[in-house]
């Protein structure tokens, strides 16, 4: 008898070992009508909009970063230790841009909606990018909303609220001495709608590909980043005005500045 047949016979108190049989695929599942999705997708957001906000341009690209992907991948780090860092507009664009922005229009071929620079399950893109900056002498400390559709940040509310944030991780100081820190909200319903279950499990997946994004786009610019998986939902959710449940701060990433980094190097 296998594992997973042990399970089915005896209810198992392991929540992820629950959860993960029941996304499973199987070729039981009735496939989702084709046009129910496009319908749905037509109807649907792609990205958060904040009426009455000050918005603020951000070009595509390209950015002209100064190492190849090779380079980048073997130079990718968690900085545990920042240096202070003047973050700029053009760092902050490129990081966004790179890690979830507009990669094809599709206007060619009739597909509802542009792709993205990562893979998504349904190309339903299901998170939402958020920056807290603290420190930089271009943009207003604040937390920011970026709209890939659009290609702009969206200035969601002004003030540092480092020190709100730091008491939210589990290792505060990499907010404390940092510049800034990301956040992936999840939208599970933009998934979940099509894939069940399964949708939950694309959407964490979808936060992983970014995040390696990110800090590949960081390790090119020399910027010093640390993934943050421990980070108290709850009180993270409530600073950014989520629910908790049907929207959900996934991952965050704090940046800051590498020591013994100059200028142009």
């Amino acid at each position: 008898m296998s594992r997973w047949d042990e399970l089915a016979a005896e209810p198992s108190e392991e929540l992820w070992e629950l959860f993960h049989e029941n996304c499973k695929t199987t070729r039981h599942d009735l496939p989702f009508d084709d046009t129910a999705v496009l319908q749905h997708m037509e109807r649907s957001l792609q990205s958060l909009t904040f009426p009455g906000a000050e918005i603020i341009p951000i070009p595509r690209g390209p950015f002209g970063l100064p190492c190849s992907l090779e380079e980048a991948i073997r130079a990718r780090r968690s900085t545990r230790d920042f240096a202070p860092h003047d973050l700029t507009l053009h760092e902050v664009s490129a990081l966004l841009q790179l890690s979830y922005g507009i990669t094809a229009s599709n206007e060619d071929n009739g597909y509802p909606r542009p792709f993205r620079s990562v893979p998504s399950g349904g190309a339903l893109y299901p998170l939402e990018v958020f920056v807290q900056v603290f420190d930089s002498s271009e943009l207003r400390a604040g937390l920011y909303h970026f709209n890939p559709v659009e290609s702009w940040l969206t200035l969601v509310r002004t003030g540092d609220e480092r020190m709100r944030f730091s008491k939210s991780v589990v290792q505060p100081e990499l907010i404390r001495d940092g510049c800034a820190v990301v956040l992936l909200v999840a939208f599970f319903e933009r998934t979940v709608f099509k894939y069940g279950s399964r949708g939950y499990r694309f959407a964490c997946m979808e936060a992983g590909h970014i995040m390696q994004n990110i800090m590949l786009a960081c390790a090119a610019q020399r910027l010093g980043c640390t993934p943050l998986a421990g980070f108290y939902e709850r009180e993270v959710d409530a600073l950014l005005g989520f629910d908790g449940l049907a929207q959900s701060t996934v991952y965050m990433v704090a940046l800051g500045g590498l020591h013994g980094a100059r200028e142009g190097e």
